[in-house]
């Protein structure tokens, strides 16, 4: 048991230290998908890692405690474009950073 927890300790550690430069990073949309940051460079031109991680946990944050989250790589760039605009008003979120930071994450997410 010590062992295991030892490993998971020392995975977590090496997890933190990787650099944010790196193309390879890779973000989960969903426990069955996982994205390179350059496939979401492609959708969203010059999106950081720390953007979508930011754009995620608001997502979450914000659009679970109504209903189920979706999976972004379910619906197109333009089917969310109107999900967003509609679900931005029902949430009540008027800051249009946190706007963005979700947009971006869902863009990037979308198929």
């Amino acid at each position: 048991m010590k062992i295991l927890l030892l490993f998971i300790m020392i995975s977590f550690l090496l997890g933190c230290n990787t650099s944010s430069k790196n193309k390879t990073f890779t973000f989960r949309v969903s426990p069955s998908s996982t994205y390179e940051l350059s496939d979401a460079q492609s959708k969203v031109p010059g999106i950081t890692f720390e953007r979508l991680s930011v754009g995620k946990k608001l997502y979450v944050q914000d659009c679970s405690g109504c209903h189920a989250l979706k999976n972004p790589a379910h619906y197109s760039a333009f089917q969310w474009e109107n999900l967003l605009q509609k679900m931005f008003v029902k949430a009540k979120i008027t800051d249009e950073k946190e706007k963005i930071l979700i947009r971006e994450y869902i863009m990037a997410s979308s198929k």
